[in-house]
């Protein structure tokens, strides 16, 4: 497993082809240094899908020639496919939609996903079934429940042997997409890069590539992903941010150690980039509070996991206003990126003093470094804004508790500790887990006046999740794809 290098390739890939299906894919890689260090080669063209045309402007905003945005959905006119050729596809594409019919969709992404998180009992199962009898109407949207239907796994729910089998099935070529194959057979690419590579949008990219022996990098999009989104779709090489991901390849994907390159997080480049960090006068008065202020930030979750949340902020302001935490406190609430509901549940903590509530954002990341730099201490339940914090040594919270809130244990915010990548930071004491408004208190009061307490102890999470943390992650994944060994599969 490779850290940092790969064996040079004998013929550097000169057309490439990124795959985002989702914002956060987006922002990981449009809002990085790697389209510019890719296209610094002139003759080397990049090729961008998405589902949101704003990426255009990103694409058009490193003001390169060689760069090109396509809509996900849409790449290119099916009609551009010859007459016979778009024929055999589309007769190839029914025979595989009659067998899958026939297979009552056992091998289908949804089914999958099932079987795999049932196969492992990894906590997303079980989470799942205990809010179904908890309360179905506490899921999020037919999808949700799709997703928890133990008809799913039938035949054989409990078979390691026959679960490979549905897989190939899954990723049989005689599937197609005209627009995609139409898109591969124009632009010929050398290679394919998917971010977040258990998203079935990205299905007929990989079909399509697959099919013409195009060499495949599969970036696993989140420190999550490996235990929370199903199996890994076939790729000939994958890159992951950390060790514990790379762990989590091996033990629950079975994907051999030498396909798989440990790169950093890319989108956390930023943080070690010169001149991106202000001065902590400076930046808070911009924000409009007193610079001899302390900072608390509270990453909000979204509506399905942060129920809890408005109880523990109300308190926590009240706490603020009666000194207990000391003089010249502010807060600022950032909402998750993926609440659509925040304005409803923020609403009553807009417009208090030395209050900020920040509306979701993908693509501020100069402002959310300084704030992250310049907290004292950072809070959320089971975020990954903790371990951003952490980043830079900024004390971190993680809120185990519901507060005032009356919630079911499957809501509660407790049972989130129990998944297998939040439990293994908690186990390294990086973030302070508190369970209680006593906890909650004595940590904010501890880390006001000792920033220093557990140092040691974000110093061993940083060793598992976030390193190598030296700003040059994007360079090596950069490295990865265009210098990585590719074995066949």
């Amino acid at each position: 497993m490779s850290n940092s290098s790969c064996k040079p390739a004998s013929t550097p890939p000169r057309r490439l082809l990124f795959v985002l299906p989702n914002r956060f894919a987006s922002r990981n890689i449009l809002t990085s240094d790697i389209p510019a260090i890719l296209s610094e080669t002139a003759d080397r063209a990049l090729t961008f899908v998405s589902l949101f045309p704003d990426d255009e402007q990103r694409v058009l905003s490193f003001n390169k020639k060689n760069l090109v945005w396509r809509h996900l959905a849409a790449p290119e006119k099916a009609s551009h496919l010859p007459f016979f050729v778009g024929l055999k596809y589309a007769a190839m594409n029914m025979v595989y939609g009659l067998v899958h019919l026939l297979l009552l969709k056992k091998a289908g992404h949804n089914a999958l996903f099932y079987r795999f998180h049932r196969l492992h009992n990894l906590f997303i199962h079980w989470w799942w079934v205990a809010r179904k009898k908890d309360s179905a109407a506490t899921l999020d949207g037919e999808v949700q429940k799709k997703l928890i239907d133990p008809a799913l796994a039938w035949p054989f729910p409990n078979s390691r042997a026959f679960f490979p089998l549905l897989q190939r099935l899954r990723f049989w070529q005689w599937a197609s997409n005209p627009r995609v194959e139409a898109f591969f057979e124009k632009n010929r690419f050398d290679l394919v890069v998917f971010n977040f590579v258990q998203t079935s949008p990205i299905f007929p990219y990989i079909i399509a590539a697959k099919r013409r022996g195009v060499k495949t990098v599969g970036i696993v999009g989140s420190w999550d992903n490996p235990t929370t989104k199903g199996p890994l779709y076939p790729c000939q090489r994958y890159i992951v941010q950390n060790r514990y991901m790379a762990d989590m390849l091996k033990k629950y994907h079975d994907i051999d150690e030498n396909m798989v390159t440990i790169v950093g997080w890319p989108q956390m480049d930023i943080y070690k980039k010169p001149g991106i960090i202000e001065g902590r006068e400076q930046f808070l008065s911009a924000m409009g509070l007193a610079p001899g202020c302390r900072l608390l930030v509270f990453g909000a979750s979204t509506k399905r996991f942060g129920g809890h949340e408005p109880s523990v902020l109300r308190y926590i302001l009240r706490q603020m206003e009666a000194g207990v935490y000391g003089p010249e406190i502010a807060m600022v609430i950032r909402a998750h990126p993926g609440d659509h509901n925040w304005q409803e549940r923020l609403a009553e903590f807009q417009g208090l003093d030395q209050v900020i509530v920040e509306p979701p954002n993908y693509t501020d990341r100069v402002h959310l470094t300084n704030l992250l730099c310049h907290a004292d201490l950072v809070m959320s339940t089971a975020g990954t804004i903790c371990l951003d914090a952490v980043a830079f040594d900024t004390c971190a919270i993680s809120i185990a508790f519901d507060g005032e809130a009356r919630l079911t244990p499957s809501e509660g915010a407790a049972i989130f500790y129990q998944s297998e990548h939040y439990s293994s930071v908690i186990k390294t004491g990086g973030t302070r887990l508190v369970e209680s408004f006593a906890d909650l208190d004595q940590a904010i009061i501890n880390y006001l006046s000792d920033p220093q307490q557990d140092a040691d102890k974000r110093k061993a999470l940083r060793a598992l999740h976030l390193e190598p943390f030296d700003g040059k992650a994007g360079e090596r994944l950069v490295h990865t794809i265009l210098g990585g060994s590719y074995p066949h599969g």
